[in-house]
């Protein structure tokens, strides 16, 4: 069928994710479900070095990102290896993305490591980036303006007329 040649459009970014100006007082923000793995990053990464951390359950929208706008960086464990709108969303807010090499999706729709985000392999270089990017501010303020900028077109309306498009074009073939 004509469906079963549909991609699949990729998460977007809410149309309250911006970023609001601001300081940004917290180091990490990690907001969401606590699975395993997210938990044991953020617990790495407070062994690792002194710093502040806003992670857990709870925000949506607008409240989701004031907190991401107070924020430094946003971390993001896959644990689907997806790309999610989660990421979408921390890209606009304006806080560093670093986000673990398992988010297969990312390059393919033309994210890039140290263009747009930081990506890491494994803890190690989970904890590099992190004390990279808190080092260096003007490298966090190059790559955040570049992905708020990737960033900004992605929104949920444009992935829907994405799909109306493909359905009336699937709908010409037919007739």
């Amino acid at each position: 069928s004509e469906l079963a040649k549909f991609r699949w459009v990729p998460a977007a970014r809410g149309s309250w994710a911006r970023d609001l100006g601001g300081d940004r007082l917290i180091d990490v923000c990690m907001i969401g479900t606590m699975y395993t793995s997210r938990a044991a990053a953020i617990s790495v990464l407070l062994r690792s070095m002194p710093i502040t951390v806003l992670a857990g359950i709870g925000p949506v929208e607008e409240e989701f990102n004031t907190f991401y706008n107070m924020a430094k960086i946003a971390l993001v464990v896959s644990c689907n290896g997806d790309l999610t709108h989660r990421a979408m969303n921390n890209l606009a807010s304006g806080c560093l993305v670093v986000m673990d090499r398992n988010v297969q999706d990312a390059e393919k729709i033309g994210l890039r490591d140290r263009i747009h985000m930081l990506v890491f392999e494994d803890e190690l270089t989970m904890v590099s980036q992190v004390q990279q990017a808190l080092g260096s501010p003007e490298m966090r303020k190059i790559i955040t303006e570049r992905a708020k900028a990737w960033v900004a077109p992605h929104t949920w309306k444009s992935r829907c007329e994405y799909i109306l498009e493909q359905c009336r074009l699937a709908e010409m073939k037919k007739n």
